[in-house]
C-alpha cells in the first residue's frame, strides 16, 4: 500500500517535471524569436521566466549573458 502510494507519487512528480521542462524550452524559443525580431526586453524576460523555474540553468543563464552582451554593445555604437 505505502508502496503503491510513493510510486504514484514519484510518477507525478515525473509529469509535473517534463512539464516544466516543456514550459522552459518554449520560453526559451520565445525568448529566441522576441531577440530575432528587435524585442529585446521582452526576450529577457521569456527568460526571467524560465529562470523562476530553473533558476541554475546554465544554459538559461549563458543566454541571458548572450542577449545582454549583445545589448549593450548596440545600445553603445548607437
Amino acid at each position: 500500500m505505502k508502496q503503491n502510494k510513493i510510486s504514484k507519487a514519484k510518477s507525478c512528480l515525473d509529469t509535473v517535471k517534463n512539464i516544466l521542462c516543456k514550459d522552459i524550452e518554449l520560453m526559451l524559443d520565445k525568448s529566441n524569436l522576441l531577440y530575432e525580431m528587435g524585442k529585446t526586453e521582452e526576450s529577457i524576460e521569456c527568460i526571467n521566466i524560465a529562470l523562476k523555474l530553473k533558476p541554475n540553468d546554465i544554459n538559461l543563464l549563458n543566454k541571458k549573458e548572450e542577449i545582454l552582451n549583445q545589448f549593450s554593445e548596440t545600445n553603445f555604437l548607437t
